[in-house]
């Protein structure tokens, strides 16, 4: 389960928290993607983390441990673990995030961190909007509650964008089937 915590997107920064439940074994790999779906080159996308920290799910400060540019070790040791980190993000496009006080532009690859040989687990975002009443969330991922939205894995969650702001929506049918239009503009 990943959450955001938006109070400082003014200055082009979230601060995410994964929350991993029922681990084993007595250490985990923390990877930061460099790969983006349909982005055929490498990206150094962990450049725009920082502030890591690890704690355990009773709230004990883990040690953790910087394996290389993008990959952390943490020792687990009551089978969960809570790793946050800001995110710094001001490049909106198809690769990169934009993060500031109107919207985030996520790309998933460039935003969320994942534990290795975890990737067939179900994945869960919350987008708390409590501050911002106005926002919406533009995304192919399901919404299972207000505010909590769902991916089968982390290959689905990786490759499904996610647009946050004050949006502007079109729906039409087609045949039996809705298509949705989310729109971001100034006018």
């Amino acid at each position: 389960r990943y959450s955001i915590d938006m109070s400082n997107k003014h200055h082009h920064e979230l601060r995410i928290e994964m929350q991993v439940d029922g681990l084993t074994g007595g250490r985990a790999v923390i990877q930061m993607p460099n790969a983006s779906p349909g982005r055929y080159a490498a990206h150094e996308f962990a450049k725009n983390v920082y502030d890591e920290k690890a704690m355990s799910g009773e709230g004990q400060q883990l040690v953790l441990k910087k394996l290389d540019a993008y990959s952390w070790e943490a020792e687990i040791k009551d089978g969960s673990l809570i790793f946050s980190y800001t995110l710094f993000g001001n490049h909106a496009d198809g690769t990169y995030v934009g993060i500031d006080a109107k919207k985030l532009h996520l790309n998933m690859p460039a935003s969320f961190v994942y534990i290795k040989n975890q990737e067939e687990r179900p994945v869960e975002l919350l987008i708390d909007l409590s501050d911002e009443p106005t926002w919406d969330v533009a995304t192919q991922l399901q919404e299972t509650s207000s505010n909590m939205f769902s991916a089968p894995n982390y290959a689905y969650f990786f490759d499904s964008p996610t647009l946050v702001g004050e949006i502007d929506w079109r729906r039409w049918k087609v045949g039996d089937q809705t298509i949705e239009m989310a729109v971001m503009h100034e006018g």
